[in-house]
Formats: C-alpha cells, structure tokens, sequence
C-alpha cells in the first residue's frame, strides 16, 4: 500500500506488515482530488484487501497486485 502525507511524500507498506496493525487513519478531509473518497476501515479478506469508504461504498483489491477487483456500494 502507498500513501501519501500532507507534505506529498510518498511511504509504502506490504500487505503482510499491515496485516495485524492497528492502524489510525487521520486528516482525510483534507482529499481534494476528483473521484476520491476516505477510507474508514480496512481488512483483509482471504487474498484480498477490502478498503470499506465514507461514501458509502466497498472497493475490493487483489493483496498481490493492488489491482483493483470490484467496487461495490453497501446498505
């Protein structure tokens, strides 16, 4: 996983370092770009990692690649 901070700097992770983390993910109202939406939960499930989105929706990636598999909105 890639992230960028607010000083445009770029950190990586693999999937297995982040797999047992507690991670706290702050400052996502800062997101200005087009067709964006905060993350508010992730987790893996099986060989993939599920990002689950404010918006509504759950965006589902293959843990090898990054591609992105499906997204799909929730109730």
């Amino acid at each position: 996983m890639i992230v960028r901070d607010q000083h445009e700097e770029l950190s990586g992770w693999s999937i297995e370092s982040i797999k047992n983390a507690n991670l706290t993910v702050k400052h996502q109202e800062a997101i200005a770009e087009p067709n964006t939406s905060s993350v508010m939960h992730m987790w893996l499930d099986g060989s993939e990692l599920c990002a689950q989105h404010w918006d509504g929706f759950t965006s589902r990636f293959d843990g090898k690649t990054m591609k992105l598999l499906s997204q799909v909105f929730t109730k």
